[in-house]
């Protein structure tokens, strides 16, 4: 679901087959009178004495935006709500699909990790520089260009989560990057390459959830417990245990720091 606005009209793209789609053209019928159907479209025009009841429409419909896009936006409200008069028109899609897509190129050059926007998308350029404004970015907005310098345990999370993404609000994301490249980013830190042995010690993958890493960890703490071990292994099990300890606290810190 989408609202915009142009010269003529604000627009909501409904895919029809969505629970939303019956739930704004049964609403918008049922709110204001000069409400018809052209052809494949719902329309409705202003009348004098509706503004309010108008107003109130839109701001609904904004909200159910607003929630199905995890996202508010103050100004596009305040410019629909200045344009209340225009003509309403809902637009259904034919599927439950995006609308619109993005890709997104990865490159590391100078030791710099850079996200660069095939398209000008200016939306999804900015919510990413907001998204990552803590790990000190840098960005150049006419490039559509995001600037990572410093590699750290959590921007790698976040990285690694945003490659994972195959949608976000009304877009279908692609990513192109090189796996070696990117991962060489990270692993220029000591910081990361110490997260990396303890990962390993615990034997579980980077960019799982720490509940999974919990239940590895009390598996492995149980089966190498000094108390198991015979006389002549009590040394062995118990240097085992204490890495085993310091791994998981270590990954248990930089979730809570990330959080």
């Amino acid at each position: 679901m989408r609202m915009r606005l142009n010269s003529h009209a604000i627009i909501i793209e409904l895919p029809k087959e969505s629970l939303r789609y019956n739930e704004v053209t049964t609403s918008l019928q049922k709110t204001l009178k000069k409400t018809f159907w052209a052809s494949r479209y719902l329309i409705n025009l202003p009348v004098k004495g509706e503004e309010a009841k108008r107003r109130k429409f839109l701001i609904d419909t904004y909200m159910l935006c607003a929630k199905d896009a995890k996202k508010h936006d103050a100004r596009f409200l305040k410019r629909v709500l200045e344009h209340f008069n225009k003509p309403i028109k809902i637009e259904p899609t034919n599927d439950l699909n995006p609308i619109k897509c993005a890709l997104l190129k990865y490159r590391v050059k100078n030791s710099t990790l850079e996200i660069r926007f095939e398209r000008d998308e200016t939306f999804l350029f900015w919510h990413l520089v907001h998204k990552f404004k803590t790990h000190e970015i840098t960005h150049n907005f006419f490039k559509k260009t995001i600037y990572f310098h410093i590699a750290t345990p959590r921007l790698k999370r976040e990285i690694l989560t945003l490659l994972k993404t195959k949608t976000l609000f009304s877009y279908s994301l692609a990513h192109e990057y090189l796996q070696k490249e990117v991962g060489s980013f990270f692993y220029e830190e000591g910081v990361c390459d110490s997260l990396r042995v303890h990962y390993k010690t615990l034997g579980v993958k980077e960019g799982v959830d720490l509940g999974a890493i919990r239940m590895r960890y009390l598996n492995l703490a149980k089966a190498n417990h000094p108390d198991l071990a015979k006389k002549e292994d009590v040394d062995k099990y118990t240097k085992k245990f204490q890495q085993i300890q310091e791994a998981y606290h270590a990954i248990k810190l930089e979730f809570k720091n990330a959080s």
